[in-house]
This record gives structure tokens, sequence and C-alpha cells, in this order.
């Protein structure tokens, strides 16, 4: 099932940020999120992915694994997964968020915290196997509470898992995530730069 993505906190910075990085560096080309129903989409107000509950629900006695599938516990709301992918520079890359619960505690701004996970940032041999990598990640990420880095090894392709740096010098929020995430697997970015028109003077000459 699909999951209506909060108005705030990572997910949506991380969103945002793509569909401005696709403006601002000349090599991304696309920024597209995906669901099983809806496959690609470009629309501005992704949707996510939920997680399932545990088969075995009442037999774990860990209280903490046993909810955590859950973005609210008290109202069976499921965690969501944010997909996303983009171009860049012709080749295909693959972006998983997993969606946080909010804090009671807030940020020494005034705004809501959130829980902290890493990203994931990944390549396939095959197109073909999305799909079903998908599926293996929705179900394997639960019983590992959310560490990302415990995924990379199953992935068909090249994955990399990567952290959302507090202190940035990105023009939006989550833009330096992005692109550290880019980094890890070797990709690095060029601001599309105009060109400055001539100065009178100098055209006079």
């Amino acid at each position: 099932t699909e999951v209506i993505m909060e108005s705030e906190g990572v997910l949506r910075d991380m969103w945002n940020a793509l569909l401005f990085m696709k403006k601002k560096y000349r090599e991304i080309e696309t920024a597209e999120w995906f669901t099983f129903k809806t496959g690609f989409r470009v629309d501005e107000e992704p949707k996510l992915i939920s997680l399932e509950p545990f088969d075995n629900e009442q037999e774990i006695k860990d209280s903490f694994l046993r909810n955590w599938p859950y973005f609210n516990k008290a109202t069976l709301t499921p965690r969501g997964v944010l997909v996303m992918r983009t171009h860049v520079a012709g080749k295909m890359f693959y972006m998983i968020e997993i969606q946080r619960r909010p804090r009671k505690a807030k940020k020494k701004d005034g705004n809501p915290d959130e829980q902290k996970f890493q990203g994931l940032i990944f390549t396939l041999d095959d197109q073909n196997q999305l799909s079903p990598w998908l599926r293996i990640f929705l179900a394997d990420i639960r019983p590992s509470k959310g560490i990302m880095s415990k995924m990379t090894g199953k992935c068909p392709g090249t994955a990399e898992s990567f952290n959302h740096p507090k202190k940035s010098k990105g023009q939006v929020p989550s833009e330096a995530a992005i692109l550290n995430a880019l980094r890890k697997i070797g990709v690095s970015l060029t601001e599309n730069v105009q060109k400055q028109p001539r100065s009178q003077k100098s055209l006079q000459r």
C-alpha cells in the first residue's frame, strides 16, 4: 500500500532537494519517485511504500522491534519508505529513505526532531531487478530496525549507505546529503553556471 508523506522532515527535504538539484546541476537529468502501484512518477507530491507488520508479530518478544514497522503504533499507521530515481550523466541511480517518527523533544531552533537513519543509494546491474530487490529490502530492513549498512551486500548491483550532514553549505536542506550519497559511488556534479554577458566596453573593442 501507499503512504502519504508528511509535510516536514528529512524525506520531504530529500525530495525537494532532488528537484532543486535537477535545476542546479547539469548532470542531473531527472527526478522521480516510485511505488509499486504507480510506477515512476515526476509529480511534485510523492507517495511512500508502506512496510508490512511482522507475520509472527505476537511471537516477537522485543516490543520495540515488534512496533518498528509502524509510523504510529496507536493508529496502526505503517512506516513508509521513499524510493527515488535520478538519471545522472545518463546513468540511473536510486535512493531509499525510511520515514522517521517525530520525537517529543524539539531541536534548539524549536522545530520538531526526528529519528536518525542513514539513506541508501544504489545502482542495478539489471533494471528489471528493481521490484524484486525492493521487496527483499522492505522485508529485511524491519529486523535490522532500519540499519541501511546491513542491506548493501544484498543489492543486485552496487549499494552504499550514506549520512545526512547536519551542517551544510548547500542552498537547500538535504542537498549535502545527496551530494554525499553521489560522492560515495564516485559521482561529482557541476553547477549550471550561466555565462555572464560581456560588458559594453569590451564589446566596443
